[in-house]
C-alpha cells in the first residue's frame, strides 16, 4: 500500500490509503445485503447478470450502496499495485489515452470540473466514497440507525451515478495505462472479474448511459484483450435485453 503524499497540501482527501477498504458494518441492513451478495459468489453463482439482479427482500437504494463499496474496495487493492507507477509526472492528467481525458467533479457536483492529476483524481474519488459509504463514520450517507436501517437522502442514487461513472474512469485508466503491470501480477484474473461484475451492474440497472461512450478505448488500445472483449460483450449482449444500448457497444467494438 502506498499514502498520497503529492499534491497534498491542496488534496481533501490526502491521509487516503490506496488498498484500504470500506467495512461493513454488522447489525445493518448493508451487512445483511453484503452476506446475501457474498452467498451469490460462494454458491458458484460466480459473475454473472443474476448475480447483480436486486433480490427480493433489499431495497434498490441498499443494493446500490452494497455495490458501490464493493466496487470501491475492488478499486483500492488494485489501484495500490499501480500507484507506484502512476505519478504526477507519469500521469499528469486522469486519461484513458489522448482521445479520452476526464475533470473531477465532486460526486454531488457541488463544484465545477478541474484537471487533476490521475493519482489525485483517484485519491479524490476513493477518499471521498470511503467518508460518505464508511457507516462507521458520522454524517455519511449510509449511516444506519439503532435498528441497523438507512435513511436514504432523496439525491442518493444520482450521488451514487456519479460516483460509478468516476470508478469507470479509473477501470479506464488502469486498463490504457497500467495493465501491463497488473497482468504480469497475481491481479490480472481480479481485474477482469471486477470489472465484468462491474459492466453487469450498471447495465443490469440503467447506468449504461455514463460508461458505454468510452468503450473504444479498450476495444482500441488493448488489441490482445480485444477478442477477449468481444466475448465478453457477446455475452453481455445474449444474456440481457439491451437492445438499444448494444448498437453503443457494437459501434465502441469495431472502430
Amino acid at each position: 500500500m502506498s499514502t498520497i503524499s503529492d499534491e497534498s497540501s491542496t488534496s481533501t482527501f490526502h491521509n487516503f490509503t490506496f488498498g484500504r477498504r470500506i467495512p461493513f458494518q454488522k447489525n445493518t441492513v448493508l451487512y445483511d445485503a453484503f452476506l446475501h451478495l457474498r452467498d451469490r459468489f460462494k454458491n458458484g453463482m460466480g459473475v454473472c447478470p443474476e448475480i447483480v439482479k436486486v433480490p427480493p427482500n433489499i431495497g434498490m437504494n441498499v443494493w446500490l450502496a452494497v455495490h458501490t463499496i464493493s466496487f470501491h474496495n475492488d478499486l483500492s487493492v488494485l489501484y495500490s499495485l499501480v500507484s507506484s507507477q502512476c505519478s504526477p509526472i507519469s500521469c499528469p492528467i486522469m486519461s484513458a489515452g489522448a482521445a479520452y481525458s476526464y475533470l473531477w467533479t465532486h460526486p454531488s457536483g457541488h463544484n465545477d470540473p478541474k484537471s487533476l492529476t490521475a493519482i489525485k483524481y483517484v485519491n479524490e474519488t476513493l477518499g471521498w466514497c470511503e467518508s460518505e459509504l464508511d457507516g462507521g463514520i458520522e454524517g455519511g450517507l449510509v449511516t444506519a440507525d439503532e435498528e441497523g436501517m438507512i435513511d436514504f437522502p432523496p439525491y442518493f442514487d444520482s450521488i451514487m451515478k456519479n460516483t460509478l461513472c468516476h470508478f469507470f474512469r479509473i477501470y479506464s485508466h488502469i486498463y490504457y495505462t497500467h495493465y501491463q503491470h497488473v497482468s504480469e501480477s497475481s491481479f490480472a484474473d481480479a481485474l477482469e472479474l471486477g470489472f465484468k461484475w462491474f459492466i453487469f451492474f450498471v447495465v443490469e440497472h440503467h447506468l449504461v448511459f455514463l460508461f458505454f461512450f468510452h468503450f473504444s478505448f479498450i476495444s482500441s488500445t488493448i488489441r490482445y484483450q480485444k477478442r477477449k472483449l468481444h466475448l465478453f460483450m457477446t455475452q453481455l449482449r445474449d444474456s440481457m435485453s439491451l437492445r438499444v444500448r448494444w448498437r453503443y457497444l457494437r459501434i465502441s467494438l469495431t472502430h
